[in-house]
């Protein structure tokens, strides 16, 4: 009788301790899915991801003798340029390509964005941005130099500059609410005279 009730105890013990465990692995899957919301938000940010790139207030003259060099591109030189940088092969950029079409209709008349890819691509990756209707003009033979010139190592990741190459934010992006974001930043760091 005693051992029966010894059995059942220990059975009834480990039968917590499974249960435990179950519910330490949901609680930590769930931690994790709640960061990676967040981060697609906008709420979590990596402080380092945001001190990348040259600081605001920089005139970027290589950048824009760089572009002035690129007829090709089709530039309109009086209009701030928002600078895309996306990975090759926009890995992670699943929102960010409906995003940009977005932005082109809402914003177009003031920024023109570049898509800016680190890695020579392949065109095939570019039919997926011609065929969303998005005109922004691509740089990628020479986007490490881009890079370089910007400091930006991650991607995505975007800034936007005014019509004199003047850094006015910097930002890593993921969608739309991203680049409303740098959009808002830099109305907020225009010269007093040009608001």
């Amino acid at each position: 009788m005693m051992q029966g009730l010894w059995l059942i105890s220990y059975l009834v013990l480990w039968g917590f301790v499974l249960l435990q465990t179950v519910l330490l692995i949901a609680l930590v899957r769930h931690i994790g899915n709640l960061r990676l919301w967040l981060r697609q938000a906008g709420v979590l940010r990596d402080p380092a991801a945001m001190e990348e790139g040259v600081p605001v207030g920089t005139r970027l003259e290589p950048l824009a003798e760089f572009l002035q060099d690129r007829s090709e591109l089709s530039l309109n030189h009086h209009k701030a340029k928002l600078l895309l940088f996306v990975p090759a092969g926009f890995f992670g950029c699943d929102d960010l390509i409906p995003a940009l079409q977005k932005f082109e209709r809402q914003y177009g008349e003031a920024f023109q964005p570049i898509i800016i890819s680190f890695e020579p691509a392949v065109e095939e990756q570019f039919e997926v941005i011609r065929r969303k209707g998005i005109q922004a003009p691509v740089i990628t033979e020479q986007g490490w130099r881009v890079a370089q010139i910007c400091e930006i190592m991650t991607a995505p990741y975007a800034l936007i500059t005014d019509e004199s190459y003047e850094v006015r934010a910097k930002l890593p992006v993921s969608d739309f609410r991203g680049l409303e974001e740098l959009v808002s930043t830099f109305r907020q760091n225009q010269p007093a005279e040009r608001k």
